[in-house]
């Protein structure tokens, strides 16, 4: 999905009222999307997890497979609030190719 399909499925949710959520927009900041959504996620504020028992979600883009792995391992009780788009699956060997999950929602 492009990032232009991406948002209007995003509007449409938001518009449509499904859910509350907080979106990791922009993340050009390396394979792993940014510092601070892996900081987001694995160690969040007080106020965001008070966002969370509220029923926010927050949509994690771009994020490697190994931290969402951790994630779910350490911060399961939280799952409800976390959506994961675009994890990258790093290559097993140096000349691999980074895989990225598909969610096809065209």
């Amino acid at each position: 999905m492009d990032s232009n399909s991406h948002r209007r499925v995003v509007a449409a949710a938001l518009w449509l009222g499904i859910v509350p959520v907080g979106q990791a927009v922009g993340t050009d900041t390396g394979l792993d999307g940014g510092s601070w959504q892996k900081n987001r996620l694995l160690h969040p504020t007080a106020g965001q997890r008070q966002r969370e028992a509220s029923g926010r979600v927050f949509i994690y883009d771009g994020l490697e497979y190994e931290t969402v792995d951790q994630a779910m391992d350490q911060h399961f009780e939280r799952i409800q609030s976390m959506m994961f788009t675009r994890i990258h699956h790093l290559p097993s060997t140096p000349s691999g190719r980074v895989m990225v999950e598909d969610d096809d929602c065209d």
